[in-house]
């Protein structure tokens, strides 16, 4: 199902400018201007009824100025993907070094389930991968019969990292916001935005390298430090 988001949420002001309500149309700027004079700084931004105005003094159109806003919030929401998706591969690396030290032999159960995790993981990547190309996936559930060794499987998500990064570099940023229709594995119709699909892929990649760190815990395995800041941290030094 269509979710509804804060793309459908403006169109009501747009309704009401076309409407002639004018009045409570440039209301809900100046109250929007005011907001973001907090963050960014008073006199920042100009107030929608009135043109910005440049230090030398020329006007500017007020949809070029919201315009600017737009690109640079673009901007920063490519950038920090950019080194959450850099994070993600790190992560997932400092990860599998670590299950592929452990013997086997001596916890087969317990690597079996961390490989069933991960593939699942894995799998969710590939359906997002098309889903974000809007190109077709043949998964018809999250995960495969079949269980990879985690040395295939490392291998296999390695590869996936890199394009995911890729991608995302390469991405301009007004197609971060752009609505995408797809289908769900269970067959149900679904509609995100790349931004809203890229966030997902990596939180859920987050929420299971967790479950797979608990398996480890109960084996007595020192835990990787899967932590954003341990990754920029390790990256600035």
């Amino acid at each position: 199902m269509a979710r509804s988001g804060p793309h459908q949420n403006g169109g009501a002001h747009d309704r009401a400018a076309i409407a002639g309500d004018s009045n409570r149309f440039f209301q809900a700027y100046r109250e929007l201007n005011s907001e973001m004079s907090m963050w960014f700084g008073v006199g920042g931004w100009a107030l929608i009824d009135r043109p910005a105005v440049t230090q030398r003094g020329s006007s500017i159109p007020i949809h070029d100025v919201h315009l600017r806003y737009t690109n640079e919030v673009l901007q920063m929401s490519k950038k920090l993907f950019s080194s959450l998706y850099q994070y993600k591969a790190w992560a997932n690396g400092e990860l599998f070094a670590l299950l592929l030290s452990v013997p086997e032999v001596s916890h087969r159960k317990e690597m079996h389930m961390a490989a069933r995790i991960l593939n699942h993981v894995f799998v969710v990547d590939q359906i997002f991968r098309a889903n974000i190309v809007a190109e077709k996936h043949s998964f018809a559930a999250l995960n495969t019969e079949a269980t990879p060794k985690l040395s295939d499987l490392w291998t296999s998500v390695r590869g996936i990292d890199e394009w995911y990064s890729t991608y995302v570099d390469s991405l301009s940023e007004p197609r971060l916001g752009e609505p995408i229709e797809f289908t769900f594995a269970d067959g149900s119709d679904g509609k995100m935005t790349r931004e809203e699909m890229l966030a997902h892929v990596v939180t859920h990649g987050n929420y299971h390298r967790g479950q797979v760190s608990a398996i480890l815990n109960a084996i007595s395995v020192q835990l990787p430090r899967d932590i954003f800041t341990q990754f920029l941290h390790t990256e600035r030094h």
